[in-house]
This record gives structure tokens, C-alpha cells and sequence, in this order.
């Protein structure tokens, strides 16, 4: 009885274990079906967050397997590519994916792929479904199956070919600047804000190199061998106001002397997001040889300008002999001939009867030489006024003046059948009484060589009715006065407008010898100029520019 008792009993404890393990197993199995549930939802929200992360992601998701096939991939590859998930889903991706030209590059990163190789980053060309090729940056992540074996990448694909045109077109521009920045003759130098050269141009390589190397000095050691900042210095003009400055400063050699002379241009650099001064452009010309030439210009101009004061002084010196001699024409001279012309002519009113015929012609011989020396006195009285004369400047009409003077030589010898053509409406800038002499000369002088032809012709006109190589030269108005009268030898032209040089003899045409001379003096005091075209016997051109 007590034996069955105890069997009974340890029964009942063996129950009560086992009912404390199974509820020890049932508490574990909540726990891990608590743990897997919570797994689960961990698991769902990483797929839900990396669907959410596939599905928006700017970049293209490319899910291939072994073949290179496309298992799937995301709206961004969709819109970049222009195909749909369901046209590319289990193809090929190098039968639409890859242009011809990229498939050996491609062909190399799939492989090393497969093989377990990482080549994290590739940029190669692909196709769109419309034929377009674009430049795409690939980010590759391997997959891997349960059994740990390679089974295909993600590849991740960024549209980098407006980014490339970018850079392409960047890189053009820089080689572009660079080439002009090396092909400016001028100096250029490139500075931070603190005066430091960042970037020169050849030339300045040139000019500077006993300094070099020129980057990474401040800019006064590297040109001018100084510690400190020059004295005169327009780029820390340019610090201080922010705008552009200038100075022309001396162009130093080796051991700092001043070798020539620069103009420097300073330019301000500013920061094109903040605004900031961030540097300076300094242009620099050389100058020296303009500065040396300003210097002989100025040494030049000294001498001009001492030359001309002695010669001032000399004209006022040869003014006041001038001056004295019409005086002396005037009175001294003028006084002893009037009493010669007097006598004469007391002599051949009361006593020509008593003389013979020798005496007669004598008699008439110191008449007409008086005559003819106070012709000259006139004359010589008519350079000087022409010369010393203050003049005053208007428009004249040379036609009325040609019109009037020709209308006097008809006057006093009304005999005479002289064919006149005088161009109308010619005006000059100048002195009228002065041009009126002028004319007068020239004028009477081709009235008084055209003596001998019966078919007299004088001319008055500008030069577009002139034809002479000499004119073409002019760049203002040029006149001439024509004849055919008996003209000049060429050989002596030098000789026309000298005072009392006469190519021609009293006995043939009457003068003074002083009449061009006069002219001339007129015209260069109009600061033009006069010249002659003749022939013998085939008449005289005369040509003058005011």
C-alpha cells in the first residue's frame, strides 16, 4: 500500500516538471514567434523603404542577373532610357542598352562582376529606345544568391551628358582664355587680395626672369625687388576703392634699377556669389620706347622752341631794317628822284628847243629812267606793306576780284582783243585787299605776255578744270591763272618769284622783277603755296592753293 502510495506520488512530480517545461517551451516558442513577427515587420519596412527608395530614386535602378538580363528596374530608368519595365524585363541589356561603340567597356565591367571583382564606378555611353546616346555614370553593387554565389549586380545610372557637355564646354572656354591669356604681347598678372601672384602670362615670364618663379611672391618682390608695397602703386588704389586704376611706373631690372617704363592697369576681381573683392588683374604695356620718344620729342621741341625765339628776334631785327628801309623809300630815295623827274621836266619845257637831237634823247632817257625807278620804289614799298601788314581774314569772291581787275587792263588798253574766261562763283578764305593785289600781278602779268598773240586767251578756274600731277597732290582748293602768251623756260623756274629776277629783258616785256615775288610773299602768308607749268612760246600755267 505505502509502496503504491509512492509510485503515485513521484508521478505527480514528474507532472508537475513536465508541465514546468512545457510551459518554460511554450514561453520560448511566444518569444521567438514575438521575435519572428518583429522580424517580419523590420523586414517588410526595409523592403517598403527600399521599394519606396527604388521606386522615387533620381537615379536608374538596373537589376540584372548572370545573363545580363534585366530582372527589373525602376520609373528613373523608365523616363531616362525610354523604355517601360515590361518591354526590357528578361532581355538583354546589350541588345538595346549599349551602342556598339561601348560594348567592349561594358563587356569588361560585366565581368570582372561576375568573377566577384568590384568595379564600384563606370562611365560609358548607352542608348535610349528613340536612338539618342547618352553619357551615364554607373554605380555596381554585386548580388549574391543563398548559396553565396554571384547571381547578377544593381547597377545605379546617373545622365551625366549635359554635366559632360558642361565640362567639355568649360574646358574648351579655359583652353580658349589660356591660349589668348599666352598670346597677348602685354603683360598680365593674376593676384589674390593679399598681392600674391596666382597666375602670369608669358610675356611676364619674360620681362621678369631674373625673378623667377613669379607665382607665389607678392607682386612688389617679384617686379620690383621690394619687401614693402611700391610707393606709387594703382592695385592698392584698387584695394581701396574697388575700381580700376592707372599709373605709368618704372620697369625694374634685376638688382631693382629702373630699366624703361610700363603703363600698369590695375582691374579689380570679384567673387560672383558673394560680391567680394577677391583679387586683382594687373595689365601692363611696356612703354619705354614711347617714352623715350616723348623725351626726345620734348628735347626736340625745346630746340624748336629756342630756335624760334632767335629767329623771332631776328625777324624783329630784320623788321625793324625793313621798316627803316621804307622809310628810306619814302622819303631819302623818294625826295632826290622827285627832284630829278622836276628838273626833267623843267628841262624839256624850256629848254628842249635848244637842244640837239642827242641831247634830246638823253634828256628823254633820265625821264623814263626816273620813271622806271619810281616803279620800283612802288613796288618795293608794295612787298613790304604785303610783308609787315596786319591781315584780316574773310570770304572773298576771286571771280568779282578776277572781274574788276580784268575790266582795269581793259580800260588802259582798250585796243587790245584779249579773250577773258573766268570761272564763277570762286571764293577763298583771306586777306581781300591783299588777294586783290595778288590777282592784280598775276593777272597783269598774263596780260602783258600775251601782248604779241593776236588771239590772246587768259584763263581764271580751280582745279577741276586743271590737269597737272602737281594738283592731284593737293588735299585743299588750288586756283590757276592761264595764259598763251610768250611762256618760260622750265629750266628756270627757280628764278620766277625771286625779287628782281627777270627771265625776260626790258626791251621785250616792260616790269619791275618784283611783281611774283610779291605774289608769292601774299599767298605764304596764307599759308598756301605757288607754283608754274610753262613753255617756251606756248604760254604759263600758274598754280596757287590759300
Amino acid at each position: 500500500m505505502r509502496l503504491g502510495m509512492e509510485k503515485h506520488e513521484k508521478t505527480k512530480a514528474q507532472l508537475l516538471n513536465e508541465l514546468d517545461e512545457a510551459r518554460r517551451r511554450i514561453a520560448e516558442l511566444e518569444q521567438s514567434e514575438r521575435i519572428r513577427q518583429l522580424a517580419e515587420e523590420a523586414l517588410q519596412e526595409s523592403e517598403r523603404r527600399y521599394r519606396d527608395l527604388y521606386t522615387i530614386a533620381p537615379l536608374a535602378f538596373v537589376i540584372w542577373d548572370r545573363d545580363c538580363r534585366v530582372i527589373d528596374w525602376n520609373k528613373r530608368a523608365e523616363q531616362m532610357f525610354g523604355w517601360s519595365r515590361e518591354e526590357v524585363v528578361g532581355r538583354n541589356f546589350f541588345e538595346f542598352l549599349i551602342p556598339e561603340g561601348a560594348r567592349f567597356t561594358v563587356e569588361v565591367v560585366v565581368d570582372a562582376l561576375l568573377q566577384g571583382r568590384l568595379p564600384s564606378r563606370s562611365i560609358n555611353e548607352n542608348l535610349t529606345k528613340g536612338g539618342q546616346i547618352l553619357l551615364c555614370e554607373w554605380n555596381n553593387s554585386i548580388r549574391y544568391d543563398k548559396d553565396g554565389r554571384v547571381a547578377g549586380a544593381i547597377s545605379l545610372a546617373l545622365d551625366i551628358t549635359e554635366r559632360k557637355r558642361s565640362e567639355d564646354a568649360l574646358r574648351e572656354t579655359e583652353r580658349f582664355l589660356s591660349n589668348v591669356f599666352a598670346s597677348i604681347q602685354d603683360g598680365i598678372s593674376i593676384l589674390d587680395k593679399d598681392f600674391t601672384v596666382v597666375r602670369v602670362n608669358p610675356t611676364m615670364e619674360r620681362w621678369y626672369a631674373h625673378a623667377m618663379p613669379l607665382v607665389g611672391k607678392k607682386c612688389h618682390k617679384a617686379y620690383s625687388g621690394r619687401d614693402e608695397t611700391c610707393r606709387v602703386c594703382p592695385t592698392r588704389r584698387t584695394l581701396e576703392t574697388g575700381e580700376a586704376a592707372h599709373e605709368v611706373v618704372p620697369k625694374r631690372g634685376p638688382g631693382g634699377q629702373a630699366e624703361g617704363w610700363v603703363d600698369l592697369y590695375s582691374f579689380p576681381l570679384f567673387d560672383t556669389e558673394t560680391g567680394q573683392l577677391k583679387g586683382f588683374i594687373e595689365y601692363v604695356r611696356d612703354i619705354t620706347d614711347r617714352k623715350r620718344a616723348e623725351d626726345e620729342l620734348r628735347k626736340l621741341n625745346e630746340e624748336l622752341e629756342r630756335r624760334v625765339r632767335e629767329r623771332t628776334v631776328q625777324l624783329e631785327a630784320s623788321n625793324k631794317e625793313l621798316e627803316a628801309f621804307t622809310y628810306s623809300a619814302s622819303h631819302d630815295l623818294r625826295s632826290p628822284l622827285n627832284n630829278i623827274t622836276g628838273f626833267t621836266e623843267v628841262l624839256s619845257d624850256e629848254y628842249m628847243d635848244r637842244l640837239d637831237e642827242r641831247g634830246k634823247r638823253y634828256l628823254r632817257n633820265v625821264r623814263a629812267s626816273s620813271v622806271q625807278m619810281n616803279q620800283v620804289i612802288d613796288a618795293l614799298l608794295n612787298l613790304s606793306l604785303v610783308t609787315q601788314c596786319e591781315i584780316h581774314r574773310q570770304d572773298v569772291d576771286l571771280s568779282a576780284l578776277a572781274q574788276s581787275i580784268t575790266a582795269q587792263l581793259r580800260e588802259r588798253e582798250p585796243d587790245r582783243r584779249v579773250e577773258f574766261t573766268i570761272e564763277p562763283r570762286m571764293t577763298a578764305n583771306g586777306d581781300a585787299q591783299l588777294l586783290r593785289v595778288a590777282l592784280e600781278n598775276l593777272l597783269g602779268n598774263a596780260w602783258k605776255f600775251t601782248k604779241r598773240r593776236a588771239d590772246a586767251k587768259i584763263e581764271f578756274g580751280s582745279v577741276a578744270h586743271a590737269t597737272t600731277q602737281n594738283v592731284k597732290a593737293e588735299d585743299r582748293p588750288v586756283f590757276f591763272i592761264r595764259d598763251n602768251g610768250a611762256g618760260f623756260d622750265m629750266a628756270q623756274k627757280d628764278k620766277l618769284f625771286r625779287a628782281f629776277q627777270r627771265l625776260h629783258t626790258s626791251a621785250e616785256f616792260e616790269g619791275t622783277g618784283i611783281g611774283l615775288a610779291t605774289v608769292e610773299r601774299i599767298i605764304h602768308r596764307h599759308g598756301g603755296r605757288i607754283w608754274a607749268e610753262g613753255a617756251i612760246d606756248k604760254g604759263a600755267t600758274f598754280y596757287f592753293t590759300l
